[in-house]
């Protein structure tokens, strides 16, 4: 069996091949004019494209070709493939024919003639490259990028190289960014090679992004002669690629004599000052190249959210993007840069960069005219947050999973038409809106409106089980579980308290206290509110904080975050049943991992108190890892006790607990010894609990053995 790309449709001839199979879809890349970007998508194939691949069968033996799709398909393809002018990027074209005088770029009879937007896309990047001038004629700039062979935003980055002094350093940089999609082996197949290949990739990347890191890996390319075993090795470990490093080699050697015309061209440019002082070798060489990119690429100058889930917004349309797993700013994790310029950016299912680099706000005011900073409202940005935010705490697992993976075309039409990013946190059960649109208010009352559509559809596929009025738990028909809500078992918990708190006091609040972890978040609006998401240590704990909060702060929301039981997507779900025959004795044993964990637990736990009963705990003599135990009330099950050690006790690992039961089964089963009478009262329970037995699929009981009390049994 051969897999093909396109290659094969009309570049390569495989002998004896007898059967292709069409799927009639292709991979296609285009420019967007409008966004400034490359897009991949799936698209149907055209009539020629079907001949051609049916063409590849019987061109050497008799062979056959099985489209898998039906004729009326096929009818309703193109004939022909959208025209290449329709699919690339203009700015060099309409450079070229500026430098045969030809007028307005609109006006001109093209053979095929492309969209009156993209002809003023690119007439609007030329104009902000120095290319064309504001009545849209060729400048002397623009006569220099016409003859280079290179696209015009490269150009404008050897032209600025030039005048700082470092083109040799951005040619390097440009030669490995132009052959930057092979540069990198992907293992995606086997997590822990990617793994491994990420932390390897981690030593020789720059945390100011990709740029300088390519031109880091250049140096060590030269440096070890191109060749040899050496290199080979170090490309191994760093899962690079050699040829792509070749090719980037090659590209420099047919840089370097366009840059000595280059140098030639500017020396006669009016105005042109040689790289002295403050540029060039005089200053930070690496700030200079990044300013060379920056003068290139400052149309997709992006700004951080403050959301590491959101990422970046690309301010040319206040479109989110994100940094993609291969750029060497993925590898930085919590290191999010304020500004960065993406040069590579791609849309497939989302918007991503695969090539981002750090650049200074600075530079930016430094570098860039003042008209394009206010089109794009520069320093409002640095004075205001850029997302509006909105925090709805207490979604059940179900309805999060429905925002993460947007499951409804409501959810999908917020996303698309008013910039809104769902952060569905699936840990702390909340549910952030951001968006950069004004009308957050609207957008939250949509939210709400979709989240009780949601309620309203699990009403008529769940059955809650309830317990003195509170929800115990949610059955989804088929025993899917939906969610487990335990309220009374919560130890996470939020809190809101409107401040003036500056910063470092924030942890002052919860210094007191017993704290698993914690999150906390300063919301601007018209005041300050301080927003926390904690887990406490225990139940009591938490209860513990939740008296202090909502006395000590006015007006303080707190709200307990039930657990959840989660799963990502539909599944059978067995409930594992263990009970215990015969009635307690009283006493028991607790079993510890550690010595020194039983005997802090025993010393603590020792004359504590169970309503007007107090236990009694000593360590057994020949293992210091047991703790006897006494007193233990007779309503007491192992569940319990040892959830009373966790708590009060030591919370570490605890091995067993065991409490003695009479030899007589009285209690629970009242003589049921047979496992088929169990059964029966199994049944009756889960009839008595969900109405009926239709989302049974099996019901098991085992045996217990002759020296243990415990029994078994699955559902």
């Amino acid at each position: 069996m051969i897999l093909s790309t396109r290659i094969a449709e009309t570049a390569v001839t495989i002998e004896n091949v007898k059967v292709v199979i069409d799927i009639g879809y292709d991979k296609e890349t285009y420019f967007d004019d409008q966004k400034r970007m490359n897009i991949t998508e799936n698209t149907v194939i055209s009539k020629s494209n079907a001949d051609q691949r049916a063409g590849r069968a019987g061109r050497t033996c008799p062979g056959v070709c099985y489209r898998i799709y039906s004729e009326e398909d096929y009818r309703q393809f193109a004939d022909h493939k959208t025209a290449e002018i329709h699919r690339i990027s203009l700015d060099h074209s309409i450079l070229k024919l500026k430098k045969f005088n030809v007028g307005k770029i609109l006006e001109f009879d093209f053979i095929e003639r492309p969209s009156v937007e993209a002809l003023r896309s690119s007439v609007s990047t030329l104009r902000f490259l120095g290319g064309l001038d504001e009545k849209e004629n060729i400048t002397h700039l623009g006569q220099i990028m016409a003859i280079m062979p290179t696209d015009p935003t490269v150009s404008a980055i050897l032209i600025e190289g030039v005048k700082r002094g470092c083109e040799d350093e951005v040619a390097k940089i440009i030669s490995v960014l132009l052959n930057s999609v092979n540069l990198y082996y992907y293992r995606s197949g086997n997590l822990d090679a990617a793994n491994n290949s990420s932390i390897n990739k981690f030593d020789f990347t720059d945390p100011r992004g990709d740029l300088l890191t390519f031109w880091k890996l250049f140096k060590e390319y030269e440096k070890r002669g191109k060749s040899g075993a050496k290199l080979k090795e170090r490309a191994n470990k760093y899962d690079l690629n050699l040829r792509a490093l070749k090719e980037a080699s090659n590209m420099l050697n047919d840089l370097e004599p366009i840059i000595v015309k280059l140098k030639d061209s500017l020396s006669q440019t009016k105005g042109f000052i040689k790289p002295g002082l403050g540029m060039g070798r005089n200053s930070d060489i690496e700030a200079e190249i990044l300013k060379c990119f920056l003068k290139g690429y400052f149309m997709n100058l992006c700004y951080y959210s403050g959301n590491p889930n959101l990422g970046y917004t690309l301010l040319r349309h206040t479109q989110n993007i994100k940094i993609h797993l291969a750029s060497s700013l993925y590898l930085q994790g919590a290191l999010n840069h304020q500004w960065i310029i993406a040069t590579d950016i791609s849309k497939h299912r989302y918007l991503h960069t695969k090539v981002a680099s750090f650049v200074d706000f600075n530079w930016i005011e430094e570098m860039i005219p003042q008209e394009h900073r206010k089109a794009f409202n520069l320093e409002n940005l640095e004075m205001k947050p850029f997302y509006k935010r909105h925090l709805i705490p207490g979604i059940s697992t179900a309805i999060l999973l429905n925002f993460k993976n947007v499951s409804h075309s409501r959810i999908q039409a917020l996303i698309d038409h008013k910039n809104v990013f769902f952060d569905a946190n699936l840990e702390s059960l909340t549910l952030e809106i951001w968006t950069t649109s004004p009308d957050i208010d609207q957008i939250s009352t949509e939210t709400n409106d979709i989240i009780e559509k949601y309620h309203e559809s699990f009403k008529n596929t769940t059955i809650e089980k309830k317990y003195e009025g509170r929800t115990v738990g949610v059955i989804g028909i088929g025993a899917q579980t939906k969610e487990l809500l335990l309220e009374n078992e919560s130890r996470s918990f939020i809190f809101t308290i409107p401040t003036y708190t500056d910063q470092p006091t924030y942890q002052s609040i919860l210094r007191d206290f017993k704290i698993e972890s914690y999150q906390f978040k300063m919301e601007m609006d018209s005041d300050k509110v301080l927003t926390c998401t904690a887990t406490a240590i225990s139940r009591k704990e938490a209860q513990r904080i939740e008296e202090y909060l909502t006395s000590e702060f006015y007006n303080c929301q707190f709200k307990y975050i039930p657990p959840s039981v989660r799963s990502t997507k539909p599944c059978l779900t067995s409930i594992k049943l263990t009970w215990f025959e015969g009635r307690s004795t009283g006493s028991g044993v607790i079993k510890y991992e550690s010595a020194e964990d039983a005997k802090l637990a025993c010393s603590r736990m020792n004359g504590h108190r169970i309503g007007e009963t107090t236990l009694l705990c000593a360590l057994a003599k020949s293992n210091k890892k047991f703790i006897k135990v006494v007193n233990i009330p007779f309503y007491y099950d192992e569940y319990q006790l040892e959830k009373l050690f966790r708590e009060y006790g030591v919370n570490s690992k605890i091995i067993d607990t065991i409490i003695n039961r009479e030899d007589d089964p009285i209690d629970i089963v009242k003589g049921y010894k047979d496992d088929s009478e169990i059964k029966r009262i199994l049944q009756q329970k889960i009839i008595e609990a969900v109405g009926s037995l239709d989302c049974i699929e099996e019901i098991k009981v085992f045996g217990r053995s002759p020296d243990s009390k415990k029994r078994k049994g699955l559902i």
